[in-house]
């Protein structure tokens, strides 16, 4: 009744006063929530409201612990989302997007055996919510149940043939197992896919290089960093191609410096600067790099 109410006062506000009003309803009681929480509720509840189509009114509910969830989430704040996510579901079980969410919070803080049995809860109850099937194959991967991890990401496509990182998950797994052959496939599936020219060309240059075609690698590079500038690993195998042909180790260096410099916590990438610049004579900067490995 309450909410009926609110829903025709923004409705006459915006018909009488052209008024674009939102408003949020807090309850209580309303689970284990004290009386000193209503008016945060209430924010959370237009929050809520805000993202509803006219009249924007709501009542303080699983929905809109959801959403500020989902706020804390995006902020990095994963204990907080944690909490939130789980409040949601106390105030419905069934809320299955905050079933699911709750499983990639989890998921983010490596509980991935708990996010593994959230998503396997979200598929019984819809076997057609396809974000579940992959988060449920992420988190298999993640285990090391990788057999598990290829009949989700299969499940996925046979819900939608061009869901691209499902594809791209199962490339990944392909070249986990050595079978460079079955990740390229799959890598060119996902190539025509609408964003799959900005995704796919580091992956096919590696399958590529693990292949042989090495020429064929280095135009998938340049591709790789024409999407995206500061796509590190798509540096350093460009670095590693240019040092291993003995082509132009000071490119070989420039290269390396930048990946390096991307992504420092990468010993590879370290590695590959100091060949290059071993490469040149430059034995001093070289033993420099390596001195910072150590």
């Amino acid at each position: 009744e309450v909410l009926a109410e609110f829903q025709t006062l923004c409705a006459a506000a915006s018909e009488r006063l052209s008024l674009n009003l939102a408003v949020g309803i807090a309850r209580f009681p309303y689970l284990r929530l004290d009386r000193a929480a209503a008016l945060e509720n209430a924010g959370k509840a237009l929050d809520h409201a805000l993202l509803l189509p006219p009249p924007r009114a709501a009542l303080f509910d699983s929905v809109s612990l959801n959403i500020a969830a989902d706020k804390l989430f995006v902020d990095g704040d994963f204990f907080g989302a944690l909490e939130e996510f789980k409040l949601a579901l106390l105030a419905d079980e069934n809320n299955l997007t905050a079933r699911n969410s709750l499983g990639v919070c989890l998921a983010q803080l490596g509980r991935l055996e708990q996010a593994r049995q959230h998503f396997e809860q979200v598929i019984a109850a819809d076997p057609k919510d396809i974000m579940a099937h992959f988060n449920l194959g992420r988190a298999c991967q993640r285990l090391g149940d990788l057999k598990r991890a290829r009949e989700a990401y299969r499940r996925c496509l046979k819900l939608d043939p061009r869901h691209i990182f499902s594809l791209l998950r199962l490339g990944t797994l392909a070249e986990r197992e050595n079978k460079p052959a079955q990740a390229e496939k799959f890598y060119l599936q996902a190539a025509e896919l609408p964003e799959g020219h900005k995704l796919t060309p580091r992956l096919l240059a590696r399958v590529c290089l693990a292949r042989g075609r090495t020429e064929q690698a280095r135009e998938y590079l340049h591709l790789a960093l024409q999407a995206n500038h500061n796509d590190a690993q798509a540096m350093h195998l460009l670095a590693r191609l240019y040092l291993d042909s003995g082509e132009d180790p000071q490119i070989a260096e420039v290269l390396a410096r930048q990946s390096s410099a991307l992504s420092p916590d990468k010993e590879e990438y370290w590695q590959t600067l100091s060949l290059a610049l071993a490469a040149q004579g430059k034995d001093e900067e070289a033993r420099q790099v390596e001195l910072r490995r150590a």
